[in-house]
């Protein structure tokens, strides 16, 4: 699998039983906590192995580091965080590489493995499947009102929180279960994720705003003007592919276009498995999982739709 399906990660088959995933993420700093964003960066790279059905084997650092504005302890504490992180996925890290930069930034290069027939793809959803998220939405609006004073670190608490949980957990419940596409929400959005999904598909999705679950304070702040110029391009680049009922609110818009960081997993669910799949994923800590649509036809062309 090389970028044909705008997939999460490629993958090499080496062997009938083993295939080798890559990926590589890296973003900016959502905190001025070092350890905080090394480890957010961190897990919000290792997703796209666990989106793809894999485990996370071994990753190399990716940063751009300022050295006239920075200490290097500051680069010291992302690293240890981002290592933390890695552990706790089950990754090593093995080194990495650091360019002098304007501008701060930190990642992940990801080697993971998975068995082919275990293999996750996002260009095999089903008419008919229902639509799992597994994390709230508004990492992006939640962060650009804290660099705009509108939320304090105590309001950003719960955004931390769940950027900090692995995908690890939902991809294992997964595999237990008929799930027929995955892809995890990241930069793209929902809405973006979700029309990858349905081109590579061949399928039409439709969500259902009102469902979409959000973090404390989000939708609040998408009144006070915290909306992001990624969520603007987001917009532009679904164009008509998106298709948005007028009784669908701005701010139930604007959070389904809003660019993610360490989002959840977005899977497409056999209908006799929705309720066994709540119930696993719950069990498994990931209590914030939710139905959000459908899988439809997509009557010539793919395309999202969100209904209220």
């Amino acid at each position: 699998m090389g970028d044909d399906s705008g997939d999460d990660a490629a993958v090499f088959r080496r062997s009938p039983d083993e295939a080798i995933v890559v990926t590589v993420d890296l973003i900016g700093p959502l905190t001025d906590d070092p350890e905080l964003f090394g480890r957010v960066a961190a897990i919000n790279a290792i997703s796209d192995v666990f989106a793809m059905g894999g485990r996370p084997l071994l990753a190399l650092n990716v940063c751009c580091f300022p050295p006239a504005l920075l200490p290097t302890g500051v680069l010291q504490r992302i690293l240890r965080g981002g290592m933390a992180a890695a552990a706790e996925c089950g990754c090593v890290i093995g080194g990495g590489h650091t360019v002098r930069d304007e501008s701060l930034k930190y990642g992940l290069a990801v080697v993971g493995t998975v068995h082919p027939a275990r293999l996750k793809r996002n260009s095999t959803a089903r008419v008919g499947d229902v639509l799992v998220l597994t994390k709230p939405l508004g990492t992006g609006i939640a962060a650009s009102g804290w660099r705009k004073g509108l939320l304090d670190d105590a309001g950003m608490a719960p955004v931390y929180q769940g950027m900090l949980e692995p995908n690890r957990a939902a991809m294992e419940v997964a595999h237990q279960l008929d799930v027929s596409a995955m892809t995890d929400v990241t930069g793209f959005g929902l809405a973006g994720h979700a029309y990858t999904m349905a081109r590579a598909s061949g399928v039409g999705l439709r969500i259902r705003a009102g469902a979409l679950p959000s973090y404390p304070g989000v939708l609040e702040l998408v009144a006070a003007g915290a909306c992001t110029g990624l969520a603007r391009a987001n917009r532009a680049y679904l164009g008509e592919a998106l298709r948005v009922d007028p009784a669908v609110a701005a701010p139930q818009l604007a959070l389904a276009l809003d660019a993610q960081t360490s989002g959840g997993l977005l899977m497409a669910v056999a209908p006799a498995d929705l309720e066994r799949a709540l119930e696993l994923l719950s069990e498994r800590g990931v209590r914030t999982a939710v139905r959000i649509g459908e899988v439809c036809e997509a009557g010539g062309s793919p395309f999202v739709e969100l209904v209220p």
